[in-house]
């Protein structure tokens, strides 16, 4: 399981070592680096409109699953469950 934190501007903050297992890209490199840019295009806007709802304070937890961009075209499903 990848444990990450994201900060109130859409960055990561926090990567867990399973990052890298997962999207073969090092931790260092996407630390500080928008989180929506590691995110399939097609699934970007529910990102987006997810993160804005936590924000918000109208949402404090959610569920689902999108496609993680990996090294080269690697594309990972995932299921994500977070809170704020």
């Amino acid at each position: 399981d990848v444990v990450a934190e994201v900060d109130d501007a859409g960055r990561w903050r926090f990567l867990s070592p399973a990052w890298a297992s997962l999207t073969g890209r090092s931790v260092a490199s996407r630390l500080d680096q928008p989180a929506r840019d590691d995110v399939h295009p097609d699934d970007r806007d529910v990102v987006d409109r997810t993160l804005a709802a936590l924000r918000r304070g109208e949402r404090e937890a959610v569920s689902g699953t999108l496609r993680l961009l990996g090294a080269g075209e690697a594309v990972r499903g995932c299921e994500v469950r977070g809170r704020a």
